[in-house]
């Protein structure tokens, strides 16, 4: 029987999380660049699917193995959804339920919650996830236009960026000859994102009450917030050593989303913000940084959210069926002191690997100074705090970079992870 991947994300702790991304050399599991079968499916709505006949009309066809009770496979539809009104015109898109305890009402209520408007039917007795070498589910496969197997991806994906950039290489009149795709491709632009000492969420709201609570079991510690206001204003933090594109925020009120830290970055802050409201009836709020590629796990990046202390009890429910007992509420503790001394920019190529030897300016008005990177992968400037313009001058051999990057450091000392490309 096959592993049932279960998407069992609680908020009181951080968990690793399975990921489809990796470095090229690093194969995913299956059997991609073989024919996979020709097939025909009747969907819930009783209309027939062909893979050959939708290879006809299309460049690819994607492939989403799922079962309508696990929680990864909800949270990512709106993905594949977003992504079908995307490529659909070049794409075929369908959706096959691998539990033979989905309904068709169950599968039905799973499309509606999605949103979906593409194909939804069954994988009956498992055929066709067998035929990919799938082992967990979600899964998702791609098919290309000389029908062979040329994506696998087995753990989910966690935003349309990434569905996209594993369809886009199997579409256009430059893909001549099958060819696999062995990862979801990394993020090649050149990017700085904020960094500070640890991941953590900040309420930024005043007035608010924290709740504390124990848990006898773990040495870690977890707190809630009663926020009176109609909006929770949240700020959130990575440390250097986090990838933004590894990192999601899970949002779980009155439904559940993921998004990738990168859409959180309000860039006139230089800082994640995310705002929340708390007036629309859901009793509480959870929230969650997770690191998704499972390498930098890190208690106390999560929080819980009551819109007042009438709501209390429902939030001490719900952690109770974790073991986490109420304890006390009282003022909110002041947030993780991160006071840098100088401008610090760790530099790293898409995999996350220290990059040497990349200078840059920091220009003022009068002058520009220039700084390198150690082996570390690490710049240091210590110059007088001002807002300082950031250029990128040089990288070593081997690597590029986006002409014309730039990006100021405000007036303050701070801290960034800086993205150039390995080639």
């Amino acid at each position: 029987m096959k592993r049932i991947v279960l998407f069992l994300l609680v908020l009181t702790l951080c968990l690793g999380l399975a990921s489809c991304a990796g470095k090229p050399e690093e194969e995913l599991s299956g059997v991609p660049g073989r024919p996979f079968p020709d097939f025909t499916v009747t969907d819930i709505d009783g209309n027939t699917f062909t893979l050959s006949e939708e290879l006809k009309d299309h460049e690819a066809v994607l492939i989403h193995f799922f079962t309508s009770q696990d929680r990864l496979s909800r949270l990512e539809a709106p993905f594949f959804e977003e992504a079908f009104e995307k490529y659909g015109g070049q794409a075929a898109f369908i959706a096959l339920s691998c539990d033979a305890n989905d309904t068709e009402d169950a599968l039905a209520a799973w499309r509606e919650s999605g949103g979906l408007t593409y194909p939804v039917g069954r994988d009956e007795g498992l055929s066709l996830s067998d035929a990919a070498g799938v082992s967990s589910f979600p899964a998702a496969v791609i098919v290309d236009r000389f029908g062979s197997t040329v994506f696998l991806c087995e753990g989910g994906f966690k935003s349309t960026r990434e569905l996209s950039a594993v369809i886009e290489p199997f579409l256009g009149a430059d893909y001549t000859k099958t060819a696999v795709l062995n990862a979801i491709p990394p993020v090649t632009a050149t990017e700085a994102f904020p960094a500070a000492a640890s991941r953590e969420i900040i309420i930024e709201n005043d007035g608010i009450r924290q709740i504390f609570f124990r848990n006898d079991a773990s040495p870690a510690r977890l707190s809630a917030y009663i926020v009176g206001d109609g909006t929770a204003h949240l700020r959130m933090t990575l440390p250097s050593a986090d990838d933004p594109y590894d990192t999601v925020c899970f949002l779980q009120q009155n439904g559940e989303v993921l998004r990738e830290m990168p859409e959180l970055l309000n860039e006139g802050r230089d800082a994640y913000i995310l705002d929340v409201p708390m007036d629309n009836g859901a009793p509480c709020t959870g929230i969650s940084l997770t690191d998704w590629s499972g390498g930098n796990p890190e208690e106390g990046a999560a929080v819980w959210l009551i819109p007042g202390e009438e709501h209390l009890d429902a939030l001490c429910e719900i952690l109770g069926g974790y073991g986490w007992v109420f304890d006390r509420v009282g003022d909110p503790e002041p947030a993780s002191a991160h006071d840098p001394q100088a401008y610090v920019i760790r530099a790293v190529d898409q995999y996350g690997d220290p990059v040497p030897d990349v200078t840059v300016n920091f220009c003022t008005d009068q002058s520009c100074t220039p700084a390198r990177s150690g082996a570390d992968g690490i710049i240091t400037f210590d110059g007088e705090p001002d807002n300082y313009h950031v250029q990128l001058l040089k990288v070593p051999e081997g690597y590029s970079f986006d002409k014309g990057f730039e990006f100021y450091t405000g007036s303050s000392y701070g801290e960034w992870r800086l993205t150039v490309r390995k080639d």
